[in-house]
């Protein structure tokens, strides 16, 4: 039968005087064979391959989502979930693993916010140097960087907006 030893196959001394022998033959055994086991890095494995293209997928589907002139505000937050038909630890032979994507992010309108910002320039000129300052020409808003800021489970949006070509000039005066 496989598997089974014959007397006298095993006999070898080890770790400080152990021997180990078989005088008699060893029988009912089974021949070597392997067998799987789920484990964490498989499903991890899982998530590392699937992953990125999943994000990219899920990206995609934000930017369909955004209307005339909008914008994401940053990077998206993606949240990944793994799971499979077995627990992990489990002896089989397949396993079906799933891999779900889903992102969110913040949009505004790149127009409406460009608008606002060269508005309130405007209001902090005449505030900070009087009125007989005002901007000439119209303001050309090169960057908006939004930066979040979470307090209290609150999400408060504040856009970093840098100008080009705008000059605050004294109103001339003629007497």
């Amino acid at each position: 039968m496989d598997g089974n030893i014959p007397a006298g196959t095993l006999n070898t001394a080890c770790c400080d005087g152990l021997s180990v022998s078989n005088p008699r033959t060893f029988t009912g055994g089974v021949d070597a064979h392997s067998i799987h086991v789920l484990a964490q890095a498989d499903l991890d494995k899982t998530r590392e391959a699937l992953g990125p293209g999943l994000q990219q997928q899920a990206l995609q589907q934000l930017r369909r989502q955004l209307k005339r002139n909008e914008v994401l505000a940053g990077a998206p937050v993606y949240n990944t979930n793994v799971s499979s038909n077995y627990p992990v630890g489990v002896q089989v032979d397949k396993a079906m693993v799933q891999v779900n994507v889903s992102a969110t992010s913040s949009a505004y309108n790149h127009y409406t916010a460009s608008r606002m910002a060269a508005q309130l320039l405007g209001e902090e000129a005449t505030q900070s140097l009087g009125s007989n300052y005002q901007l000439q020409g119209k303001p050309s808003v090169t960057t908006l960087r939004v930066v979040q800021h979470l307090s209290q489970r609150i999400s408060t949006w504040t856009l970093d907006v840098c100008f080009l070509h705008t000059a605050i000039r004294p109103v001339a005066s003629i007497y």
